[in-house]
């Protein structure tokens, strides 16, 4: 009796580990989206591209390019799988781009699509390209000279966010921005050339769509208006009392740090910002090392110039009505009773801010 029970407990055992899995998926059948890229065409309608790594023997990943023009973007992958011949899954997707023209008319609805499959990976980098997205792809897979493209932009990206060049974005930091009260998303902009892709700066969002842009060292001082700046070399003209054959001096900023203050006046909100950096003089020459008074004028003299690159990206925030530093969410904590009482879209082009930067050069000896 007790042999017949062992038996049939080793026939259960064999038929359930013999049983095969219904949703299995065969490697060798497969096709990896390494990079995404979302375009707005007429009607309503969207061009999904997508690139591929088809790995070959004995030498490096090539890249293939497959296109499709759909109405939505689920009907696009399975378009897409009618190309490939193989089962597109993005499980290792690095990169989603949008069009300028797709950014314009409003991206959350598609991003959203990505995030509800299990198989997207919600780390991917977002981000806007110059022109098209489609545009965009074209060129990539013409960079035979350099490493696979989507691992190429995967480092260029990550080398942006690490120097305060670009911001950094996935679909969770998206998210964050777009669901937050008070606060706006913002993407890294990036566009494509023949040889390879160059970093522009921040594309800034009026809830989910375009609305405006700010170069790289404008997304520096973004980045520490927010709190978040990094690392960053900027260059500044010569200032008129320094006799310098060269017309610009650079410092890379190694340090930066925030405090800011929120508070009602008349009824309306004001905010200021206490800014400090520290840096390094990376091309510079004065002819002998620099005194103390002459280091402390230069330092006055960098710090002023931030203090007006701060206004400016202060004035273009209020002109476009964007919020992406969250003057919004730090009213909405602090004064509750204000931020249900008023339109937030139309308090904040009138909300003044004020600027205070501090500058600390160090390691000032002999550079030229």
């Amino acid at each position: 009796m007790r042999r017949r029970c062992f038996r049939f407990f080793l026939f259960l055992c064999l038929f359930f580990f013999a049983a095969g899995c219904w949703d299995q998926r065969v490697i060798e059948r497969m096709e990896f989206i390494a990079t995404a890229g979302v375009d707005a065409r007429p009607e309503g309608r969207i061009l999904l591209g997508v690139i591929t790594p088809a790995v070959e023997q004995g030498g490096k990943p090539k890249p293939h390019l497959y296109l499709t023009e759909v109405d939505s973007l689920r009907q696009g992958r399975e378009r897409l799988r009618l190309q490939s011949g193989g089962e597109l899954e993005a499980g290792k997707m690095e990169q989603i781009f949008f069009g300028e023209e797709m950014a314009r008319r409003g991206i959350v609805d598609y991003i959203d699509i990505f995030a509800r499959d299990a198989f997207n990976p919600v780390q991917a980098h977002l981000g806007v390209v110059k022109g098209t997205a489609e545009g965009f792809l074209r060129q990539a897979i013409r960079w035979q000279h350099l490493p696979f493209c989507s691992l190429y932009l995967d480092r260029l990206l990550d080398y942006g966010t690490a120097t305060g060049s670009i911001p950094r974005t996935d679909i969770t930091r998206f998210y964050v921005a777009y669901y937050a009260p008070g606060l706006d998303p913002v993407l890294p902009l990036i566009r494509a050339t023949p040889s390879r892709a160059l970093l522009c700066g921040t594309a800034l969002f009026r809830d989910d769509r375009l609305v405006g842009e700010l170069n790289v060292d404008e997304t520096f001082l973004l980045l520490a208006l927010c709190g978040k700046a990094r690392s960053h070399s900027q260059a500044f003209p010569i200032p008129p009392d320094l006799r310098e054959e060269k017309k610009a001096l650079v410092v890379r900023f190694v340090k930066a740090g925030r405090k800011m203050g929120v508070r009602l006046r008349a009824g309306r909100p004001e905010v200021s910002f206490a800014l400090s950096f520290t840096g390094m003089l990376v091309e510079f020459r004065a002819g002998t090392p620099l005194k103390p008074a002459e280091l402390r004028r230069l330092e006055g003299y960098i710090a002023r110039a931030l203090v007006g690159e701060a206004e400016r990206v202060w004035a273009t925030l209020r002109r476009l009505n964007v919020d992406p530093v969250g003057i919004g969410n730090a009213v909405r904590a602090r004064y509750y009773d204000f931020w249900e009482g008023h339109d937030w879209r139309r308090v904040f082009p009138e909300v003044k801010a004020g600027f205070r930067v501090k500058g600390d050069l160090v390691n000032n000896g002999a550079i030229r």
